[in-house]
């Protein structure tokens, strides 16, 4: 527990390193933003974003919704921005809650009725780990189509084919989104 007892112009910085360990309450002086962690906060590295995909699926439990998930909307769980030495972080957002993806035999996950499907062998989930794939998948694109792009390269493809839309804002960066939403053709159509 940190408790102020003196007070001076700046700012602390805390972080929890075990998630659903510790909360920081509601306070006017308490921001919110500045979660991206490490490795995202590397210079070299692609920062990803997520956002909601969809808000129902199929399961073995038959139809599933989330009534509180927006569409497009950041996800609550996402990180945001900027760093805590102010660089813009996360460079971009992707599709990552509520994305279906294979499901593997004998898995833990295969009895998660409320998520998985199992006739069709698929389970629905959401993370950054379902969104930065989207991402990769795209990098790795890129790359067949123009082996010699530099890591910089990329970044700047991935930020000029951004698209912003209500929820993004239509600045050059946000704290949730990054430089906007990935738009896979767009990308594809500038390399």
């Amino acid at each position: 527990e940190i408790t102020c007892t003196r007070a001076a112009l700046g700012r602390l910085d805390g972080w929890v390193g075990r998630p659903g360990t510790a909360v920081f309450h509601d306070e006017p002086l308490v921001d919110c933003t500045r979660t991206v962690s490490i490795p995202a906060t590397s210079r070299a590295v692609i920062a990803v974003g997520s956002h909601v995909s969809r808000t129902s699926w199929t399961s073995d439990s038959g139809p599933q919704e989330d009534g509180r998930a927006v569409l497009g909307r950041a996800s609550s769980f996402s990180s945001e921005g900027p760093t805590r030495d102010g660089r813009p972080k996360p460079d971009i957002s992707a599709p990552g809650q509520y994305l279906t993806a294979a499901l593997a035999r004998e898995s833990a996950l295969e009895r998660w009725a409320e998520r998985a499907h199992s006739s069709d062998r698929a389970l629905t989930m959401e993370g950054t780990s379902m969104a930065a794939p989207l991402v990769t998948g795209l990098v790795a694109l890129l790359l067949q189509r123009k082996p010699n792009l530099t890591p910089g390269a990329v970044q700047d493809v991935l930020r000029a084919s951004a698209f912003r839309d209500g929820h993004t804002g239509y600045g050059l960066w946000s704290s949730c989104y990054g430089c906007g939403k990935l738009d896979i053709r767009e990308a594809l159509a500038r390399v």
